[in-house]
């Protein structure tokens, strides 16, 4: 079964299964520099300001930045609930 967790701006963050039908996000870690580039090529200042804009100022250190090895979107992924959040933003 499907939980949610909603995040900042009313972004529906996903945790579990996905539900019947959809894939799981094959997620792969990125480095701080790589980040800071990601960011930056999708109109970003760093991948601090990144996160700041999707789960606020105080949280953004809760969550680290991946990107989906079959699509290349960016996703952030909780540290402590394992929360995935799609940014819509890609590699």
């Amino acid at each position: 079964m499907r939980s949610a967790i909603f995040c900042k701006r009313g972004i529906l963050c996903s945790k579990g299964d996905g539900g019947a039908g959809s894939e799981k996000p094959s997620l792969n870690n990125v480095s701080n520099s790589e980040a800071d580039k990601l960011a930056k090529q999708n109109g970003y200042k760093d991948a601090h300001d990144l996160k700041e804009a999707y789960v606020g100022k105080s949280d953004m250190s809760k969550f680290n930045i991946k990107v989906d090895s079959k699509t290349g979107q960016i996703y952030l992924e909780g540290l402590q609930n394992g929360a995935q959040i799609p940014t819509g933003l890609y590699k």
